[in-house]
């Protein structure tokens, strides 16, 4: 069964130089990111002036898959689905 977190759930990612996360902290562990399956921005609130999100759907060596956000340009990231 999938969960979804429609405010999303905090998550501490590491990531490289280019923004790729490489490894998540959930349920107290890290789980290294095996494939990155997608990756795309959305321009939020463009009448407003407008915000940037980016989406990033991963894999984990573990088999999870995920999907995560982040308000950029660096904000924080956030669980939005454990995917089954």
């Amino acid at each position: 069964m999938s969960h979804v977190w429609p405010d999303g759930l905090p998550l501490e990612v590491v990531c490289d130089e280019l923004g790729t996360p490489l490894r998540l902290r959930l349920r107290g562990g890290w789980h290294p990111v095996a494939e990155v399956a997608t990756r795309w921005r959305v321009r939020r609130g463009w009448l407003r002036g407008g915000r940037w999100r980016e989406y990033v759907t991963v894999a984990t060596t573990g088999h999870l898959l995920l999907t995560l956000a982040r308000e950029l340009p660096a904000g924080a990231w956030t669980l939005l689905y454990l995917h089954d």
